[in-house]
């Protein structure tokens, strides 16, 4: 395929970016922690150090001033199940056919593709011990349970959705709180039990390389959230906006506990900290009045100024905040504008745990780029949900939709979304649609159908 010169690419990144490794390599004592801190449905607008000014979230914050804010940065999917199958394996989830969401027909019998390596599988070999707290979403039966793929501990439940608040009864298969593989009592909030847990799990393996991924089910629906951390937003009429601000007051906490644990331990200049959600704001319609009954899988969170929602190929449904923080090594109070995904952060982990770089991979490693000894290239970037599909080229973007035209923007230009260019730009746009129909030729068909939206509050989603 002819690319036009117009279309800036370097070898290896453009269909997967897996070519381009750093030049250095990490000695075995200069291993890092990495912890990854995975919210859930966070709106990209709805945080103090993306220019909220209703937000409240000081310890995300703080990360934030301490690190590298990336603009640009995005996961593989808008929504929870398949982004996560991306951010485990650091591959594109459609390359083993996982393009949708599990659901309650598919959480007990289907999973994340027992013969993908995932990031502990791989930092295993390299002498890390593994943990994951909180939110699973890749299979809930035995093959796929997270102590069959590589991690080492296990605290959270198997579903794709739960409530916040302490359940008193048996929440059933895809909902319970397991201990490894042993049920346990609740006594916490979703965001007060996982930092405690991962708080726990730094102490106990401070001394030796680990990494740790915090799987948040806040900001997600349902809404509810603590009445003392409702309380500061009386003020906000709209019942729904005041419990997610609970609910984000509630998590900002959580990733206090563990900054301190990092920090009481001396582990700030040892440990690699990546903040991001698995995908956009489940923002929903206009509310026909401030108490109005709480929407089903809505939790009115804000995308501004991006163009769609969780669910949507559109900016605001995959592009997210992303923060890392390495003290000492990343500079503080760095904004970065390099296209990000949340495939890096397996290329990112297993460069620093000094493995050899695995062409397989479809992420680059960030650490050259966020600390600036390397430019950021001009890459692309490629979604697909059934019948929508996307690329990001540098500032380009390409959306179709089985419905409409496809229509192409220019983010640098246009982060809405608003002006399609593609009868300005008629060979810019071919050659992007051109690319994005080789990339969808080189994946997997779905391995399970598209469930229809549930309407049961009580099942995973």
């Amino acid at each position: 395929m002819k690319i036009p010169s117009f279309i800036k690419v370097i070898p290896g990144l453009l269909m997967t970016s897996a070519c381009f490794v750093p030049s250095f390599a990490r000695a075995a004592e200069e291993r890092p922690n990495i912890i990854v801190l995975f919210a859930d449905d966070l709106g990209y607008a709805d945080l103090g150090c993306q220019g909220s000014q209703e937000v409240k979230t000081p310890r995300i914050d703080s990360l934030a001033a301490e690190g590298v804010r990336c603009t640009d940065a995005y996961v593989t999917a808008p929504m929870c199940s398949p982004s996560r199958a991306g951010i485990l394996t650091g591959r594109y989830q459609q390359r083993f056919g996982y393009e949708f969401n599990l659901g309650v027909t598919h959480t007990m019998s289907k999973g994340l593709d027992p013969a993908e390596k995932t990031i502990a599988d791989r930092l295993k070999t390299a002498g890390y011990t593994s943990g994951v707290i909180g939110k699973w979403d890749v299979g809930a039966s035995a093959p796929y349970h997270p102590l069959e793929r590589g991690f080492d501990e296990f605290y959270g439940f198997l579903g794709g959705s739960r409530q916040h608040k302490p359940a008193t009864a048996d929440m059933g298969p895809f909902n319970t709180m397991w201990r490894n593989r042993e049920k346990v009592e609740e006594t916490e909030w979703s965001s007060d039990i996982y930092s405690i847990e991962a708080s726990d799990f730094i102490t106990r393996h401070k001394d030796k390389p680990f990494f740790l991924y915090v799987s948040y089910t806040a900001p997600h629906w349902p809404m509810e959230a603590k009445d003392e951390d409702i309380a500061p937003f009386a003020h906000i009429q709209d019942k729904h906006r005041r419990t997610l601000l609970g609910l984000m007051a509630g998590l900002d906490r959580g990733v206090g506990r563990v900054l301190d644990t990092l920090k009481e331990h001396k582990l700030d200049e040892k440990t690699l900290v990546i903040f991001l959600s698995d995908n956009g704001g489940a923002t929903g319609p206009q509310r026909p009045s401030p108490d109005a009954p709480f929407q089903y899988g809505i939790n009115a969170s804000y995308n501004t100024p991006l163009r769609g929602v969780k669910g949507q190929l559109h900016d605001g449904g995959v592009r997210v905040p992303f923060i890392a923080r390495w003290s000492g090594k990343l500079p503080a109070g760095r904004v970065s504008a390099a296209v990000i995904s949340a495939l890096d952060i397996t290329a990112t982990a297993t460069a620093l745990a000094g493995l050899p770089h695995d062409p397989a991979l479809d992420g680059i490693p960030l650490v050259p780029i966020l600390d600036g000894s390397q430019p950021a290239p001009e890459r692309s970037l490629f979604w697909r949900v059934g019948g929508t599909s996307a690329i990001r080229h540098g500032a380009w973007k390409l959306v179709t939709q089985p419905d409409k035209p496809a229509e192409l923007f220019h983010l640098a230009e246009d982060i809405g979304e608003s002006r399609d260019l593609r009868e300005q730009e008629p060979a810019r746009f071919k050659a992007l649609r051109d690319l994005l129909i080789q990339w969808s030729s080189e994946m997997s068909k779905p391995a399970w159908p598209a469930e229809a939206p549930m309407r049961n509050p009580s099942q995973p989603n």
